[in-house]
């Protein structure tokens, strides 16, 4: 039977092995490769996807992801649900559709 990801992770912490460009790919732990010469690109381009995003949406998938892992899938589920609706009610929301209908990129502020 194959190792789980996290089996994983900590083999791999646990005894300072050398990781594969292919095997880092294949479990995910990373989510793509680059040239080493288009690597300050990349990086660019990913913070900028990142920082183009709701901090407030964002500390939200962040929580749901780390406790995610620690519950199980009924309690999963319903700090989802919770989630999603405290999402659809702050500020963000009228600011987020405004910038669709606009054509516009959202100027999120965190509330």
């Amino acid at each position: 039977m194959a190792d789980a990801p996290a089996d994983r992770v900590l083999r791999l912490l646990d005894t300072g092995a050398d990781l594969q460009v292919r095997e880092a790919l294949e479990p995910g732990f990373v989510t793509g490769v680059v040239e080493p010469e288009e690597l300050p690109r990349a990086a660019r381009e990913l913070a900028a996807a990142i920082t183009g995003s709701s901090a407030f949406a964002l500390r939200r998938i962040e929580r749901l992801v780390l406790e995610g892992t620690a519950t199980g899938l009924r309690e999963h589920l319903q700090a989802t649900r919770a989630a999603l609706e405290e999402r659809f009610a702050p500020e963000e929301r009228a600011e987020g559709v405004a910038a669709f209908l606009e054509r516009r990129k959202p100027r999120f502020t965190g509330r």
